[in-house]
């Protein structure tokens, strides 16, 4: 009974960390968007090629969501306002990695 309750808090907890990492962008990186289209970058000044990792097991939606989240953030350190998203993998296990490339766009 006592691990049950262990194990219900513990989950509990994660589920709740999870929600404050994926809900809490700068006011910079808010304005950062993320797309995988291509054409949306053609006018677009290219800055430098990021990588980011989500690492939470068994939750593949919010490690893609956490990635794309921190890829966001340092794109807006870098000053670009658009990441194209050139690469991703991962399993249920190891997370989420994303690779993207940085542009500012008019």
């Amino acid at each position: 009974m006592r691990r049950l309750l262990v194990s219900g808090i513990l989950s509990l907890l994660l589920f709740g960390m999870t929600g404050c990492v994926t809900s809490n962008l700068t006011q910079r990186a808010a304005h950062v968007r993320v797309t995988s289209d291509p054409e949306e970058v053609a006018s677009c000044r290219f800055i430098k090629i990021i990588h980011q990792r989500a690492l939470m097991p068994g939750l593949m939606h919010d490690t893609r969501e956490v990635a794309s989240r921190k890829l966001q953030e340092q794109a807006a350190g870098l000053g670009g306002n658009v990441v194209l998203v050139v690469g991703e993998s991962g399993t249920a296990t190891s997370g989420t990695a994303l690779v993207g490339r940085v542009y500012a766009c008019p």
